[in-house]
């Protein structure tokens, strides 16, 4: 690819991941995300790899590819209006409050890629205010592996 190719593409992914955390702020609910936007965004080509990811939160800059990562080796069938949700700190995740939700992206029914949002639903709107007496990751927040289907979905302790 040749560097102009390369400055095209890598601008229109940047652009992309950044309009991404632009509609999630505008659209949320939660004080979190509106005014501070604790939240990410990134694209991911189809075999995971991260592309670009908007500077929302640092703390989500190294997390974001390890979540997508387990949450693609979970899930190898996706298919057209799937999405995958994670909330695994042992996965990529911050703490179990944080959700990230991974969609893939298919264009003439081929997998290209994946946009991922993470921590889109912060501990103050899940579980109320992690406490300094917390020892264990359960006592932050209920955890879940990452999965597909919210209605077919079993809390397995």
């Amino acid at each position: 690819m040749n560097p102009i190719t390369l400055q095209i593409l890598k601008n229109a992914f940047t652009a992309i991941s950044e309009e991404m955390g632009a509609a999630l702020k505008r659209t949320a609910y939660s004080p979190n995300i509106k005014e501070r936007m604790d939240a990410s965004c990134a694209i991911f080509d189809a075999e995971g790899r991260m592309l670009a990811q908007a500077e929302h939160i640092s703390v989500h800059l190294g997390a974001m590819p390890l979540t997508v990562e387990f949450a693609l080796r979970q899930f190898d069938d996706l298919q057209e209006g799937d999405q995958i949700v994670v909330n695994d700190p042992y996965h990529g995740g911050s703490h179990l409050p944080d959700i990230t939700l991974i969609k893939p992206i298919f264009y003439d029914a081929e997998l290209v890629g994946y946009a991922a949002n993470g921590d889109i639903a912060p501990s103050t709107d899940l579980d109320g205010n992690p406490r300094a007496d917390d020892t264990t990751v359960p006592d932050t927040g209920a955890g879940a592996p990452a999965y597909t289907d919210i209605g077919a979905y079993e809390y397995q302790p």
